[in-house]
């Protein structure tokens, strides 16, 4: 075959059909239009994932002075068991999971609270007595969080939940 010829006639069902090329146009450049959107979407998500998992810490809140939980019966933690808790996420046990540890006491607590609720009638309203001793937990490899050993010694924890290091939001591990 010629190529001649068959340029030709191609170039001739064009000119005739100009509709069904202008729709095949449009439907090929929408396409690929949305081919390059979901690639970037999810470029996008991978680097948020990757920035969010630096962020990641657990946090294991002490029973506070005025319990109101079953768990919590025996009173408030006492400076026995919150250094057996220390010594425990310091263990050998432990050090494949854990990168630091903060300890909050009652009075950061309170100055993180003031901190955070600025400006609403909540500030004024309580008192270090009524905030909690917490362990902050940043971890080695925040992927593996459920597969973190949960049984503390003494057990005065009340809850553990893995949080954003710089923001409140708060999802609980049991």
């Amino acid at each position: 075959m010629r190529l001649g010829f068959v340029l030709s006639q191609t170039f001739k069902g064009i000119r005739s059909n100009r509709v069904v090329v202008a729709s095949l146009t449009l439907v090929t450049f929408v396409s690929l239009m949305f081919l390059g959107a979901a690639s970037l979407l999810q470029t996008q998500v991978g680097n948020l994932k990757n920035e969010w998992y630096d962020k990641v810490e657990v946090t294991a809140f002490l029973c506070p002075s005025n319990p109101t939980t079953a768990q919590c019966a025996g009173g408030e933690a006492t400076q026995e068991q919150i250094d057996a808790i220390d010594d425990f996420l310091r263990s050998e046990a432990m050090a494949p999971y854990v990168d630091e540890i903060y300890i909050e006491s009652k009075a950061d607590a309170l100055e993180n609270f003031k901190e955070q609720m600025e400006g609403t009638t909540w500030v004024d309203a309580l008192s270090e007595d009524a905030m909690q001793v917490s362990f902050r937990v940043k971890l080695v490899d925040p992927k593996s969080l459920r597969s973190l050993p949960t049984s503390f010694p003494a057990s005065p924890v009340l809850s553990m939940s893995s949080t954003n290091a710089n923001s409140s939001s708060r999802s609980s591990l049991y």
